[in-house]
């Protein structure tokens, strides 16, 4: 079995590296490396990416709901990828979902989220560890709603068959909202339609979200996919 692991790891890095232009990379802009990226947002030294800076962000986490809600997303799970303080989640349970599992590789993040908003704490799972060791622990077409904002832009291009495992594990819809042109030496944007339809979900929705300025969100079902 570890070996298949292992053999089956390196085709999917593979693959990737041949749809490097789907994924909108630029070759110019050098790379750190996946492990440097990992410990950035494990305890980000910059102000603006410390746990505090997320607290207040009512407004975008209700346009996320809100989209949810336009789309019909059923009242199942939901996963969020990159949940931070849990300003999401929070806003989530107060519209009515109530299995909520969140995935954050911050701890910081994680025990202010017990401060802070308690109640989302209590009801969620959080899996504190990175993406890559979460994703593959939950089950195939669980979740009614995965859905991530400003994360996937920071995913290391080593990183990027974590993709097929957020196709995986979601049932109902997937939310993706990013930004798909800012690029710097930790940020690694990509067309996530192409992405996405490119492991076989259909794009359903595409939006601009004011409160979420220079990002769009994208949602995607698995063909035939009730919704």
């Amino acid at each position: 079995m570890a070996s298949f692991n292992r053999l089956r790891n390196v085709l999917r890095k593979a693959r990737y590296a041949a749809l490097g232009p789907i994924f909108g990379r630029n070759s110019g802009v050098a790379r750190p490396s996946q492990q440097s990226i990992r410990d950035y947002w494990r305890n980000p030294p910059s102000k603006g990416n410390q746990p505090d800076a997320y607290v207040d962000y009512a407004l975008q986490s209700g346009a996320l709901v809100r989209t949810a809600t336009d789309l019909g997303v059923g009242k199942g799970p939901v996963l969020e990828i990159g949940c931070n303080v849990g300003r999401s989640l929070q806003s989530f349970l107060d519209a009515g979902w109530h299995d909520l599992t969140g995935i954050e590789i911050n701890p910081t993040a994680v025990a202010k989220m017990r401060e802070i908003f308690p109640a989302a704490a209590d009801a969620a799972t959080i899996l504190n560890m990175p993406l890559e060791e979460a994703i593959v622990t939950l089950p195939d077409r669980h979740f009614d709603l995965v859905f991530c904002k400003a994360v996937l832009l920071h995913i290391h291009p080593d990183s990027e068959w974590v993709f097929e495992h957020m196709v995986r594990v979601t049932k109902g819809m997937l939310l993706v909202v990013e930004n798909e042109e800012q690029q710097s030496y930790k940020l690694f944007p990509r067309k996530y339609r192409d992405v996405f339809e490119g492991l076989g979900m259909v794009q359903i929705d595409e939006r601009v979200l004011p409160e979420v300025e220079g990002y769009i969100a994208r949602s995607f079902r698995h063909p035939g996919a009730a919704g």
